[in-house]
Parts: C-alpha cells; structure tokens; sequence
C-alpha cells in the first residue's frame, strides 16, 4: 500500500489476469473478424499493422508466409514490441528469441513492410524509449528507426495535406513501395516544425501543403 506502482500492479496481475474475475477466456466470438477490422482501419485512413509476439506459437513459426497473408487482406506495416524479443534473462530463450526476432525483421524488409515499435507503456517500469544500441536492437535498428520516420511522415502529410501512406493517392504517387516508403521517411525526417509553419498550412490548401511538405522533405528541412 505504501508503493502505489506495486499495488496497482499486483491489483492487475490478480483481477484482470487470466484466472482472476475480470478475465474472460476468449472464444471464437470474443474478437472482430480481422477482414473487418483492416476494413475500418483504412476507412480512418490509417495503417493496418500485422503483430509480433515472439515467433515461438504455430501461427509465427512462418512468418514470411503469414505476412504475405495479411499483406493480401490489406496489412501495410508490422508492429513489434522489441523489449520482449531479446531483453530476456535466460540465456537460452534469449539466443532463440533473439533469433527469431532478427528473422521476423528480415521477413518484413523482403517484403518492403515498414516496422513500428510499438512498446506500449501499460506497465509501470517498462521502457520509455528502447535500447537501440543494445546488440541485438543495433542489428536491425536502421529499419526501425525507417519505421518510425515513416510512421512520422504519414501523420503529418494525412493531417496536413489529407495524404494517408494507404491512401490510393499514395499507391498512384508511388507504385514501387520502396519509393513510397523512402517518401514518408524524408518527411518524417523533417525537424519538428516552427508554430508558425503549423499555423500556415492550417490555412492553406491541401494541394498547396502536399508541395510544400515534399519540397521540404526533399531540402531535408522546412523552407
């Protein structure tokens, strides 16, 4: 009681857990369709993401087939929570893990899928930014670092000039994915921009913001 991070995690670790009385053994009518839920994902014109575990479950084992999968049902990025894949005490889980998480990496590249790092702060003591200079994060944090950037791009060309990376505007614009992944990511390598550029092309046509975001990116700074 005198460590309110610990009681609260132990209330969640008794009472929404599995086992506890707020936890509800899932069953086939427990979740949406996944065709629905990529559906409504793209009617908000954001980016379906496929999910990681760790790739020791059936439905991981072969990765590239299951994004290839997804890839086909509309997926467009591949979210993982890094932290879980190698920071593990065990030496032997963590070589395995380790492994599989370097393949998973590998498997989105081949297929030109931007990755996300979706650490997600729903614990107290869980990581703020991750480890990118760890060994196992250094191998493949170039295309995370990609990720984010692309991630950065898409938020700021859909909220300021309506130009989703899912969008068929983006597909027409950029029919090789690389280029189109190479575009967001000049954008979201783009400093934060000055209020006063925010506030001009709060007032300025969409049209007219889609050139200036993609002169900017293309100088690697807002003009």
């Amino acid at each position: 009681l005198n460590d309110p991070m610990k009681f609260n995690d132990l209330c969640r670790s008794k009472l929404m857990k599995k086992g506890g009385p707020g936890y509800a053994q899932p069953d086939d009518n427990t979740f949406p369709l996944l065709d629905d839920v990529i559906k409504m994902i793209l009617d908000c014109q954001a980016i379906p993401m496929a999910t990681w575990l760790d790739g020791t479950s059936t439905g991981e084992e072969k990765i590239l087939d299951l994004l290839e999968c997804q890839m086909e049902k509309g997926v467009a990025a591949i979210n993982i929570v890094p932290d879980r894949n190698w920071n593990i005490k065990d030496p032997d889980e963590q070589k395995l893990k380790t492994k599989l998480f370097h393949e998973c990496i590998t498997a989105a590249q081949k297929l030109k899928l931007p990755v996300n790092v979706g650490t997600e702060l729903n614990k107290f003591g869980q990581r703020w930014v991750d480890d990118f200079a760890a060994k196992a994060m250094a191998v493949v944090g170039k295309p995370m670092i990609s990720g984010a950037q692309i991630m950065v791009g898409h938020t700021r060309l859909l909220r300021f000039a309506d130009f989703s990376y899912i969008s068929e505007k983006a597909k027409s614009e950029f029919s090789d994915m690389n280029q189109r992944n190479d575009f967001f990511e000049s954008v979201g390598k783009l400093d934060c921009p000055k209020l006063s550029v925010i506030e001009r092309m709060l007032t300025t046509d969409i049209e007219t913001n889609f050139a200036y975001i993609s002169d900017s990116a293309k100088n690697g700074q807002w003009f």
